[in-house]
């Protein structure tokens, strides 16, 4: 699993900015009430706060998420969001709510155009 984790950061993170996260602010811009609701409680569930940056995504991919192998929830969102504050709450939210899930025990779907 720490390959898998290390190899998907790597290919991901090509161009990135890193902003101080707090539930207020998050990657620059404030949050609605609503959505800083869902980062208290994935962090409240982590017990660490989450890590978040923009990074270049794969082509059609505006956001990626997952729980580090150490229990640090990540959120890597696509840095030509970082203009749009619309479209990038958003994305932050969808995000934010598949980390919610994850910390709640419902399964994990992968799609690979490999298989």
């Amino acid at each position: 699993m720490l390959l898998i984790t290390f190899s998907l950061l790597l290919s991901l993170t090509i161009y990135s900015f890193t902003f101080a996260q707090s539930s207020n602010d998050f990657l620059g811009i404030k949050l609605r009430p609503e959505i800083q609701t869902i980062i208290k409680e994935v962090e409240r569930q982590a017990g660490e706060k989450i890590y978040a940056e923009f990074v270049r995504q794969e082509d059609f991919q505006l956001g990626s998420s997952f729980i580090s192998n150490r229990g640090v929830p990540v959120v890597l969102i696509d840095f030509r969001l970082k203009n749009d504050e619309q479209k990038l709450e958003a994305v932050i939210a969808h995000e934010l709510l598949h980390l919610r899930l994850r910390f709640n025990d419902y399964p994990t779907f992968l799609f690979s155009s490999t298989v």
